[in-house]
């Protein structure tokens, strides 16, 4: 049976969003799981989910100001097939519009909602005929309360690039663990990072998916926003080092204090959450002496860590207090 990229768009979206699953987790699944698709199909699958879950807040304006239906009283799966509809209308380009709206009617049709093809096809023909009168404002596309955050915290200013820059679309960027590893990556795979001259830092090409990469289950990188590896660089971590991160899924900075010799406590919320960390560690190769895991919640104080670690890598709900710990990297140590 021939696959349906948008379907599994859809059958993401419905993941993520009515049964509550963690979005990097279902995008890994569904990109593995068709990982033999052509690149440019992966591509167009993980930028829909990505773009449909970014953009949901404006999406869901233009529903209800062009449904009669508002999005709240929307059937679940209809509600991510108008989104998913949405984005493609507004923010992809090459597509064309007749495309879009026949693949969401027949995708309505299939998933056992025929009595409501004629709501789909005429809610998005209303959206692409009225194309020119939306406009997209990058401040919409952040929940008010971060916006007002980003405002109280850097001013209005500061805060609208910071908008403007969230709403980039930013490549998948992967940290080398194996010296020299790139060399032996597919001519054209990655892309050098200019980010301060740290060369263990790669972009990756849109649609190829890391897993496919050689030294992928060996461990010889890891896929981690840039903004992630910062953190562990600058917190002036030495051999032997004890270092807890407390809100560590997937793993990534764990890894990376681990890699500069360190001894890692990685802990996070949940058994799933573990788990998440454990699957990369083990990929990882990493030395059980050193590296373990652990349920906790980072709001329970552990008595028997008090005044034991070197260095706390911990998840902050004030920006400007993240910013002051990375500047001086005062409130790192303990």
């Amino acid at each position: 049976m021939a696959v349906n990229d948008r379907e599994i768009v859809l059958d993401s979206l419905i993941e993520i969003n009515v049964k509550n699953q963690y979005s990097h987790v279902i995008e890994k699944e569904v990109l593995d799981k068709y990982n033999y698709l052509p690149s440019e199909r992966k591509a167009f699958i993980k930028k829909v989910i990505e773009g449909s879950l970014e953009k949901q807040l404006v999406i869901d304006g233009v529903i209800d100001e062009y449904s009669k239906v508002k999005v709240n009283k929307l059937k679940p799966l209809i509600r991510e097939l108008l989104r998913m509809s949405i984005y493609q209308l507004l923010f992809m380009d090459r597509i064309p519009a007749s495309a879009v709206i026949n693949e969401a009617v027949k995708l309505a049709s299939k998933r056992g909602f025929s009595s409501l093809k004629g709501f789909v096809n005429g809610v998005l023909r209303n959206i692409n005929r009225n194309q020119a009168s939306i406009k997209i404002d990058n401040e919409k596309l952040i929940p008010e309360w971060i916006m007002e955050h980003l405002i109280a915290s850097y001013g209005v200013d500061t805060a609208k690039k910071i908008a403007e820059d969230i709403n980039k679309e930013h490549p998948v960027t992967i940290r080398e663990r194996k010296a020299g590893w790139h060399n032996s990556v597919e001519e054209g795979a990655l892309t050098a990072s200019s980010f301060e001259n740290q060369t263990d830092i790669f972009m990756l090409k849109k649609g190829i998916a890391p897993a496919s990469l050689k030294g992928y289950q060996e461990g010889d990188f890891v896929i981690q926003d840039i903004a992630s590896m910062q953190p562990v660089k600058l917190a002036g971590i030495k051999p032997d080092d004890l270092v807890i991160d407390v809100c560590a899924a997937p793993g990534g900075k764990s890894i990376g204090a681990y890699d500069l010799g360190a001894r890692v406590i990685a802990r996070d919320i949940s058994e799933r959450k573990i788990s998440i960390i454990n699957d990369n560690a083990i990929r990882c190769q990493v030395d059980e002496s050193r590296f373990t895991t652990e349920v906790w919640d980072a709001t329970i104080l552990d008595d028997k860590y008090i005044g034991k670690a070197d260095v706390v890598i911990a998840d902050k709900k004030d920006s400007q207090v993240l910013q002051y710990d990375i500047a001086t990297k005062q409130s790192l140590r303990i």
